[in-house]
């Protein structure tokens, strides 16, 4: 399995006429992740911020059996992740001249 956030080479790939995000979801339903997987990827190719891709391949990669990669999430300039403080989370070491900014908090909610 190929995965969907390789960085994309050449020209953006023309997604056709059809709709490939119906049709990944249509082929996970349908019992083949690694099709649905593959759908992503061209999606994630010409719009890698696409936050519906990008969580319509995590399950997909989760079904098809990649545990790891359905964990991944590939920084995307300008997006925020926000998930519960009891989920392993790390980041990978940052090695380039320009500034990341990762900020840590808490959030209580008031019934």
């Amino acid at each position: 399995m190929v995965s969907p956030w390789a960085a994309p080479s050449g020209p953006a790939p023309d997604l056709g006429a059809g709709d490939p995000l119906a049709e990944a979801a249509a082929a996970l339903r349908a019992g083949r992740p690694e099709e649905a997987f593959g759908l992503c990827g061209r999606v994630l190719t010409a719009e890698p911020g696409n936050a519906d891709a990008l969580n319509l391949a995590r399950v997909a990669a989760f079904q098809a059996g990649n545990g790891a990669e359905a964990r991944l999430i590939k920084p995307v300039e300008g997006s925020m992740v926000l998930f519960p403080s009891y989920f392993y989370h790390r980041t990978v070491p940052f090695e380039a001249d320009e500034v990341r900014i990762s900020i840590a908090f808490d959030v209580l909610t008031r019934e």
